[in-house]
């Protein structure tokens, strides 16, 4: 959420930044847009519930999933283990 205040508070530097006339209107209402925005997310996320204890827990699929890459990572450590070992690294 940190990033996206950094790239909505850029954007709307930049659509205000050295506009005069129209442009500047353009660039303000631009702004606006993107504090809207913003806004409808997060009442969105307040609203709907986004931190509900119904969607804490992760479903079946990711365990099995983290479990497939436990195995992966530490075959690829032995590996990298017996390669420095025989002296092949470089």
């Amino acid at each position: 959420m940190v990033l996206v205040g950094l790239g909505a508070a850029v954007a709307i530097r930049w659509l205000v930044r050295d506009r005069h006339g129209p442009t500047l209107v353009a660039g303000a209402l631009g702004a606006v847009v993107v504090v809207a925005s913003l806004g409808f997310v997060l009442n969105d996320g307040l609203e709907n519930r986004w931190v509900s204890e119904s969607n804490q827990w992760a479903n079946q699929q990711v365990p099995e999933f983290e479990f497939g890459l436990d195995l992966i990572l530490d075959g690829l450590e032995r590996l990298l283990t017996m390669t420095d070992a025989s002296g092949f690294d470089r």
